[in-house]
């Protein structure tokens, strides 16, 4: 929408209508900008939550894999006993 400076205009009223559009249409600017800030700060929460637990997850996961692998370490002793010959009690 094309808007004419307010000197051009002749009445009140005319003034009085311009000025109501200009209100309207930076209310509309705001409430955007105000969406678009809602949005990053959304968006920063998350990653800040996600950032602080990375840690967390990596250390538990590097947990589960030594567990994973002691596990199977012990599954393979009774076979190791085996093949050198003695007796396996503890399968």
């Amino acid at each position: 929408m094309q808007l004419t400076p307010t000197s051009e205009v002749g009445s009140a009223e005319e003034q009085q209508e311009i000025y109501k559009t200009r209100s309207q249409e930076i209310e509309k600017k705001i409430q955007r900008v105000q969406l678009c800030i809602d949005t990053l700060e959304a968006g920063n929460d998350k990653w800040l939550e996600y950032s602080q637990n990375q840690p967390l997850k990596n250390e538990e996961m590097l947990r589960k894999r030594n567990m994973m692998r002691l596990q199977k370490k012990t599954r393979d002793i009774p076979k190791t006993i085996k093949i050198a010959g003695k007796p396996a009690f503890l399968l």
